[in-house]
């Protein structure tokens, strides 16, 4: 677990970006960033606050510097079923009318109309639009991790490959023509090193500014909208008498006992 430390005036970093102060710190561990790569947070330390007088901290400084014996204890997630969450959005025009007429009707057997026409209200080029973004979105979250470790990985094996080079210059005479074939070898890692590196300050930078993006809340918002192709409307005052209901619709009685 490792911290990042303002000298003047003391203070920590918080997990909303914000510093939080010397004297807070004990009553607002649960607000106190932290980073489990210390490269993450040096990363972040010269990236925002180079000249900040910003510092990475480990478990031992942070308690050091902040004459306290506890670290941050972070709540657990949500567990709440993500089928019972209940998303903040608007009401749509049936929920509204439901609420405007209390949800109560003069029949058992509510009228039922079922999905229709939904090759003009479904599969929107705008739906499918936000649909792709989200199914991409929580594609890229899902590899996230795994896709900084293999580049991490990458780096370390590109890193022990040149000390390897360097060593093999150090201990053996090379030849003109192999000095010229040795140097280009050393570039050639040192390139493929400095790309991933970038893919990798770009991959932080994202996680950075998708972190709070939650991988379930995308999942949730994309079954949602699969749902829009079973919405049916349930009837505030029309029975099964109604002639047209007689003639063109299922009832309820009638849906039920399909299912």
């Amino acid at each position: 677990m490792y911290f990042l430390w303002r000298n003047k005036p003391a203070a920590v970093l918080g997990k909303s970006g914000d510093w939080i102060p010397k004297p807070q710190i004990n009553s607002k561990l649960e607000e106190v960033c932290f980073f489990s790569d210390p490269g993450e947070a040096r990363y972040i330390q010269r990236s925002r606050y180079e000249k900040m007088g910003v510092s990475v901290l480990g478990e031992k400084s942070f308690k050091d510097k902040t004459h306290i014996k506890k670290l941050p204890v972070f709540k657990e997630a949500n567990t709440t079923p993500e089928d019972e969450k209940q998303p903040d959005r608007m009401p749509n025009y049936c929920e509204y009318l439901d609420m405007l007429c209390e949800g109560s009707s003069t029949y058992d057997s509510r009228v039922i109309f079922p999905p229709a026409n939904q090759e003009h209200t479904i599969g929107t080029p705008f739906m499918c639009e936000v649909t792709g973004l989200l199914n991409s979105l929580a594609d890229y979250l899902a590899a996230l991790d795994s896709k900084e470790a293999r580049l991490r990985e990458e780096i370390r094996q590109l890193d022990l490959l040149n000390s390897d080079r360097l060593h093999q210059a150090e201990l053996f005479e090379l030849t003109e023509e192999e000095s010229v074939a040795f140097v280009k070898a050393l570039h050639d890692a040192q390139i493929e090193r400095r790309r991933r590196k970038n893919e990798l300050i770009t991959l932080l930078l994202s996680k950075e500014a998708l972190k709070q993006v939650d991988l379930s809340s995308v999942r949730l918002s994309l079954r949602q909208i699969g749902n829009l192709e079973r919405q049916e409307y349930k009837c505030r005052v029309l029975s099964e008498n109604d002639p047209f209901v007689q003639t063109h619709l299922h009832n309820s009685s009638k849906i039920r006992k399909e299912e």
